[in-house]
């Protein structure tokens, strides 16, 4: 039996709220790209011999022109902004490090500067409610891809962006792409977009399909607003628990 595509939401909560994340976006289809690695070619993610292809690859969204699939960025009200310090140490259990433990020996390594430099990373922490995201596809799948993935945003190993639950709902529209009530869900290029409220939009080099660090995915577009007002709750989609 064929599976069929719908309009659907999905909700991430997070475990306690910290997102990790200097513009504040993040895109569905990225998130469910890197499912599908995890989940069919995790050798691939391990930068292992790619000897043994995985198998035909295909994310269970609809595809749009340019390559680009029908799933929007991550929505959110935001409390607050704060920057936690990611400390960085020389790991010296590493192989190519052990002749710094010789028995006996006081050695003397320069953390300074170099491979062995040691510092203290800024990391922009947001607080946020559940992230809602909005795509269309095959919700099935899309919920037993999502199931692969324990965080979100950057440093996880740090414990930012853990996942508490994710959930997948069908929607009554498609708002993958654009909403009148929101504008846009997604970046879109300059020279693609034509609608009225193009001021309201930061303008930047931004990825528009996954994998997003990819340069040949990235071009300039508009970007739009993530972060939800709390005065914009009412009546809109987004929930606010």
């Amino acid at each position: 039996m064929r599976s069929t595509t719908e309009p659907f939401r999905v909700t991430c909560r997070l475990l306690d709220g910290r997102l990790n994340s200097a513009d504040g976006l993040l895109f569905l289809d990225s998130i469910l790209y890197h499912a599908w690695f995890i989940k069919y070619a995790p050798h691939v993610l391990q930068g292992l011999s790619e000897d043994n292809h995985p198998p035909h690859f295909g994310l269970p969204l609809r595809q749009l022109e340019g390559g680009r699939y029908a799933a929007s960025c991550g929505f959110y009200r935001q409390h607050s902004v704060d920057v936690e310090q990611w400390t960085k140490k020389p790991n010296f259990t590493d192989a190519d490090k052990m002749s710094f433990l010789d028995i006996g020996k006081a050695a003397k390594v320069d953390i300074s500067s170099g491979p062995h430099r040691a510092y203290r990373m800024p990391n922009i922490i947001r607080l946020v409610d559940p992230i809602e995201f909005y795509g269309f596809g095959t919700i099935a799948k899309v919920e037993e891809l999502l199931r692969c993935i324990p965080s979100v945003g950057k440093k996880p190993a740090m414990g930012w962006g853990a996942v508490k639950s994710w959930g997948v709902e069908p929607w009554p529209e498609d708002w993958s792409t654009w909403t009148e009530r929101y504008g846009l869900m997604r970046p879109m290029p300059v020279d693609e977009y034509g609608g009225d409220d193009r001021a309201r939009y930061q303008v930047r080099e931004c990825a528009i399909r996954p994998p997003s660090w990819k340069g040949c995915n990235q071009t300039l577009c508009y970007v739009p607003e993530v972060t939800i007002s709390a005065e914009n709750m009412h009546g809109r989609g987004l929930r606010g628990e």
